[in-house]
């Protein structure tokens, strides 16, 4: 299999497929390596297929079946952007900021107990 598709572009399935029997060797558990077994035989032959013909021209065209895995780029593309799109229909018409902060291991204790609180307070905090 060739590393680039006729895209141009790399994909999962593609880096899968370098990797080959190397996959087995990253300590993933099997749950992770079936997926990712699925996800390498994607739209290959290995899933089967089906061939569509023109009745009108009779041109030939072969499709493979899909993983349906919800974690397949493949399969899940349209679910991923329809689900972009309507985040995205939420947002305000402002600039968002991302702020990820530590805090000190002495409080961990109290941030487990009293999670609502502590949230309310740190919010309150950024306000000032």
């Amino acid at each position: 299999m060739e590393a680039y598709t006729e895209r141009g572009r790399s994909e999962v399935a593609d880096v899968l497929e370098k990797l080959g029997a190397g996959v087995e060797n990253l300590g993933l558990n099997t749950w992770q390596l079936r997926t990712l077994s699925a996800v390498r035989r994607c739209r290959t032959a290995a899933l089967g297929g089906h061939i569509d013909a023109c009745e009108d021209c009779g041109a030939i065209k072969i499709s493979y079946n899909s993983c349906r895995n919800r974690h397949c780029p493949k399969c899940q593309g349209k679910n991923r952007d329809d689900w972009i799109q309507a985040r995205m229909s939420e947002l305000l018409p402002v600039p968002y900021f991302h702020v990820v902060f530590t805090l000190p291991d002495s409080i961990n204790s109290q941030c487990s107990i009293l999670n609502w609180f502590m949230t309310f307070c740190l919010n309150r905090l950024g306000q000032l």
